[in-house]
């Protein structure tokens, strides 16, 4: 009917506007441009090793209590925990049945 094109239309109206905000909102300056260029053509030669920890026996490395304690103390941020409990409970109810 008449009135479900003008819907539609009135819909679809409202979707091209709302496509064209966004298309409008995403933009790239041209340092953007630029630096993309220069990240996709740049090409650099380098070299390194990999010492995988396993290659390292722990017998040569000698950490104190006092200096797990420093960090610890200096990284106390990263182990705090929110306080929580986990409760696990069985109801059984004490309901009279048909036989009683």
């Amino acid at each position: 009917s008449w009135k479900d094109y003008e819907d539609r239309v009135s819909v679809s109206s409202l979707q091209q506007d709302y496509f064209n905000l966004v298309k409008a909102a995403a933009y790239g300056t041209q340092f953007d441009g630029k630096f993309k260029n220069e990240l996709a053509t740049a090409k650099r030669d380098i070299r390194y090793v990999q010492v995988p920890f396993s290659s390292i026996p722990d017998s040569t490395v000698a950490v104190s209590k006092s200096e797990i304690a420093d960090y610890v103390k200096k990284h106390a941020d990263n182990y705090q925990v929110e306080e929580s409990r986990n409760i696990k409970y069985v109801e059984f109810k004490n309901v009279a049945s048909k036989a009683d």
